[in-house]
């Protein structure tokens, strides 16, 4: 699912946000939120402040929201581009 979200992303825009949230098999316990820049189509990694600045803002009137209880907003994983 997550990379059909991030194919469609990269299609579809010019730059976007794209976050994946990972919780606990039992439904318990902490979230893990990662979030990547798409340009140019490809997924460049966030860095954890910036993960946490763009997931605790409101879109709409661009205040702070609280983090989430028991989430931990980290880097996005790093995406390589494969050799051409």
């Amino acid at each position: 699912m997550f990379c059909y979200t991030l194919a469609q992303a990269s299609a579809a825009f010019d730059c976007a946000v794209v976050f994946a949230r990972t919780v606990a098999p039992d439904g318990g316990g902490k979230s893990v939120v990662q979030g990547w820049v798409l340009t140019g189509g490809w997924p460049r990694a966030m860095p954890a402040a910036k993960v946490f600045d763009a997931y605790c803002t409101d879109l709409a009137t661009g205040d702070p929201l609280p983090p989430e209880p028991e989430t931990e907003y980290v880097a996005g994983a790093p995406v390589t581009r494969p050799a051409t």
